[in-house]
């Protein structure tokens, strides 16, 4: 069995937005971040230990390319292992690939797995694979990763909740145009494909990730937010204060203001004891601002002047924006030289 301990990122810690050094949009309080200490359930790799086997020379030769493989590239890598085909079979590559591992030459390891995938006796080995597959991840190789997740669906198999888990983080932590769409992606494919029940630190870090952006491009991701909403509510998860006060935020932002689901969100903070923020005021203020809404404009206005005697100046902006959509400048320009 292959045992090792935990690489080198700390997953149930990991802050995607400290970590990619975007300024966050919406503003998450400390108690968001959460910490889950239960380890993932992963399949075994059985492989024999080195003085098991039976074959002093298949000892010595597999000692030999546990050592020699990890110092060379790619293409060195491939020259030695195919000088070994006359002998090598799925156990002795498997071994090799478990020792890479073993001393965290995971980059080894993978380049192993891929040659094995294309000799005549390979069989699919979903421990192996998804080992691997984690393993790389946790070393923030998403591509990598990925491409073993994909080996995993091909082979018509399901992968682990550890490797939908691992493979999210690997793309938040990462860099690139389309990580957070990947993540989402992965994310879904892991409720819908998996029927697995994502982790809260999980939810969380996606969700924050979501909000990290400018609100331009954050707004885009209002139905993928919805949705891991919708997920911690079916599975009784903690719902923190910020993932209503972000979904506020986003539905503030869009084009078309859906007043009746910020009012229903209002409405379940209230029934949870949630206090409206500042933050979540002044969104609310935003959207009436975009929806003519003066009525609830004003009353919004006043509670936000109950909790902060000195508004922030976006708040006038919005409340002189609700005047002016209905046609009333004269009272905007009031607000104005307020």
């Amino acid at each position: 069995m292959l045992n090792s301990q935990e690489t080198q990122v700390d997953f149930d810690k990991w802050d995607p937005i400290s970590a990619s050094g975007v300024a966050e949009s919406f503003n998450f309080d400390d108690s968001f971040d959460s910490v889950e200490l239960k380890k993932f359930e992963t399949p075994a790799v059985e492989v024999r230990e080195l003085e098991d086997i039976p074959d002093q020379w298949r000892r010595e030769r597999l000692a030999w390319l546990c050592k020699e493989l990890p110092a060379h590239m790619t293409p060195t890598m491939v020259r030695i292992l195919n000088a070994q085909r006359k002998w090598i079979r799925q156990e002795d590559g498997t071994f090799v690939a478990v020792h890479c591992m073993r001393i965290r030459e995971n980059e080894a390891a993978f380049r192993v797995y891929k040659w094995m995938m294309q000799q005549h006796w390979f069989q699919f080995d979903f421990a192996l694979a998804t080992k691997l597959a984690d393993y790389l991840g946790k070393e923030r190789k998403h591509l990598k990763c990925q491409e073993i997740f994909d080996d995993i669906i091909n082979q018509g198999r399901v992968p682990c909740e550890s490797t939908f888990h691992i493979l999210i983080i690997a793309y938040l932590s990462s860099s690139g145009p389309s990580v957070l769409d990947d993540a989402c992606n992965i994310y879904n494919r892991m409720v819908h494909l998996g029927g697995y029940k994502p982790r809260l630190n999980l939810h969380n870090s996606l969700f924050k990730a979501l909000l990290g952006k400018a609100s331009s491009e954050s707004k885009h991701f209002l139905k993928q937010a919805e949705f891991i909403y919708q997920n911690l509510t079916s599975s009784g998860l903690e719902i923190h204060k910020d993932i209503f006060g972000g979904l506020i935020w986003l539905h503030s932002y869009q084009d078309v203001v859906d007043m009746e689901r910020i009012a229903a969100l209002r409405a379940e903070m209230r029934s949870r004891g949630i206090k409206e923020s500042k933050e979540v005021i002044v969104s609310v203020l935003r959207a009436c601002s975009k929806d003519g809404n003066v009525e609830e404009a004003e009353r919004t206005w006043s509670k936000l002047l109950s909790i902060d005697g000195s508004p922030p100046s976006q708040a006038f902006v919005y409340r002189m924006e609700v005047y002016a959509k209905i046609g009333e400048p004269t009272k905007s320009l009031k607000v104005y030289r307020r």
